[in-house]
């Protein structure tokens, strides 16, 4: 019986693969559902449910997937999971569709860490949501992704769910939407958007290359 990952390394390669290293699509639209994790156990990846899962999802015509984000329950994975699912994950799709990796997290170097991880795999794009826990403002946001920004090695999308991080990205003057200037020293390029609908094609606001937060 043909296996999920035979299937997908005898498709023949897409007229644009997208990779970390590819241009990302901007603005990103169309259909790029968060995708669910599936286990075998609290801490067991279900590898041949995963296999399936991403063929039965791109088979439906989609323009991207979303790993690690709140309906794949990524804050709730072990870092060793989390790894696991962003390489067999972009193994599978295989630069068939943009993969956009979720890399929140209380811990700003594992933040870090995932987007390095998920550059090196060959994901397109990271998805990051303020830290959840301590209270914080705008201007924190701002310090925190101007700290944050230079250390991430491609595009960034800003994940606005305050319902689960009790903070949210506004569009107040002292806000990372609106905080965009020049920057020589620090040029990545930033995506901000103001709720996950938004960055399915709805509405998206681009920080140009050459501009960040500061």
């Amino acid at each position: 019986m043909t296996s999920a990952s035979d299937l997908a390394n005898n498709v023949s390669s897409p007229a644009v693969r997208y990779t970390a290293s590819s241009s990302l699509p901007l603005p990103l639209r169309g259909i790029i559902p968060p995708m669910v994790t599936p286990l075998r156990s609290r801490d067991t990846l279900d590898v041949a449910g995963l296999e399936r899962l991403v063929e039965h999802i791109l088979e439906g015509g989609v323009h991207g997937l979303f790993v690690l984000g709140t309906t794949g329950e990524g804050p709730c994975l072990n870092y060793r999971l989390r790894r696991e699912l962003i390489d067999r994950t972009c193994h599978q799709v295989n630069g068939r569709v943009p993969v956009l990796v979720g890399i929140s997290d209380t811990a700003f170097v594992e933040s870090v860490h995932m987007a390095h991880v998920a550059a090196e795999t060959g994901a397109t794009a990271v998805v990051l949501a303020p830290p959840c826990y301590f209270p914080a403002g705008q201007p924190e946001l701002v310090e925190y992704l101007e700290h944050l920004v230079p250390q991430v090695p491609f595009p960034l999308f800003l994940y606005n769910i305050p319902s689960h991080t009790k903070l949210g990205f506004t569009r107040s003057p002292d806000s990372p939407s609106n905080c965009a200037k020049p920057s020589t020293k620090h040029s990545r390029p930033l995506v901000g958007h103001l709720n996950f609908g938004q960055l399915c094609g709805r509405r998206i606001l681009r920080i140009p290359d050459g501009y960040n937060i500061s």
